[in-house]
């Protein structure tokens, strides 16, 4: 038969000891982990400095004044963007996916050379602007240059241009004096003599001359009528007289011409016709009278010496 005995010495705490392991075990476990935690915590505190350094010279640098502004503009963008997007989002339900996607890629292609372009652009104005500073001095300089050569030239020129135009004016004075001389002395006599000629063929006319003794009107009863208002045979038989009358004073001058006349008369009646051919016969008693004329029964009553050509 069995008697159990308790027995009166210590024995060990087997589940403390292993316990106290596992939380040993646990501890260098946490301490481990831990490590990394402490180092990104010192990194996270170290970017936590730069973002605040980086913050600062955004806050002082260029364009952080206008920020306000660039970021109302931008919103507004972003707000046609999400228009267009709706619209295109849209259009997809529409338009067939492959045209779609060939016109996104157009549009990279497109907006890839755009920013070549642009980048292109920025290094031209760049160089371009380092031209103006280190050139653009010389330009203006040389271009004053050429403007006070050309200021000079225009003086020159004016001085020029201003004695030519004296010399014209004085020239046009002494012509005009010339003229008047010349009116005065010529176109009196010749009114006189073709007077009596006028007087055959319009009774109580006279003749109105020019400065340049060009028949200009005829007066009639105190009645002034312009070369230009009357009838083409009136007009070519009055400048046959004017032609006579100054042969006439030339003759009486003594310095005799001859009257040639190439077919007149052509728009005269047959009473005109009697007329102007009777005058002409009477001056041809006094100087030569040259018709010429493929009219041969208009002047067959006429005498003279005749050329058949």
């Amino acid at each position: 038969m069995f008697s159990l005995t308790q027995s009166t010495s210590p024995k060990p705490r087997l589940p403390v000891l292993k316990a106290q392991e596992s939380a040993t075990t646990a501890l260098g476990m946490i301490e481990e982990q831990d490590r990394p935690l402490a180092s990104a915590e010192a990194g996270a505190a170290s970017d936590l400095r730069n973002a605040a350094d980086q913050l600062g010279q955004i806050e002082h640098g260029q364009g952080f004044a206008t920020f306000a502004g660039d970021l109302t503009d931008a919103r507004e963008r972003a707000a046609e963007a999400a228009t267009v997007l709706n619209e295109a989002e849209r259009n997809a339900g529409v338009h067939d996916v492959h045209s779609i996607e060939r016109g996104i890629a157009n549009i990279d292609v497109r907006q890839v050379a755009a920013n070549e372009a642009r980048r292109r652009l920025e290094t031209d104005i760049a160089r371009l602007e380092g031209t103006i500073e280190s050139e653009g001095g010389k330009g203006l300089a040389e271009r004053a240059a050429v403007a006070t050569e050309e200021a000079l030239a225009a003086e020159q020129a004016l001085v020029r241009i201003t004695e030519e135009a004296q010399t014209l004016k004085l020239l046009r004075d002494t012509l005009e004096e010339v003229q008047a001389e010349t009116s005065r002395t010529y176109v009196g006599p010749v009114t006189a003599r073709a007077k009596r000629h006028i007087e055959r063929l319009l009774p109580g006319s006279e003749l109105v001359f020019a400065d340049d003794l060009g028949l200009s009107a005829i007066s009639r009863g105190g009645s002034r009528e312009e070369c230009i208002s009357l009838s083409r045979g009136t007009q070519e038989q009055l400048a046959v007289l004017t032609r006579l009358a100054i042969a006439d004073l030339l003759r009486e001058e003594g310095r005799p011409v001859s009257l040639i006349l190439d077919d007149p008369l052509v728009y005269a009646d047959d009473t005109r016709l009697d007329l102007m051919t009777e005058i002409l016969t009477e001056a041809a008693q006094h100087m030569q009278v040259i018709l010429l004329t493929c009219r041969e029964r208009a002047f067959r009553h006429m005498g003279g010496t005749r050329l058949v050509l």
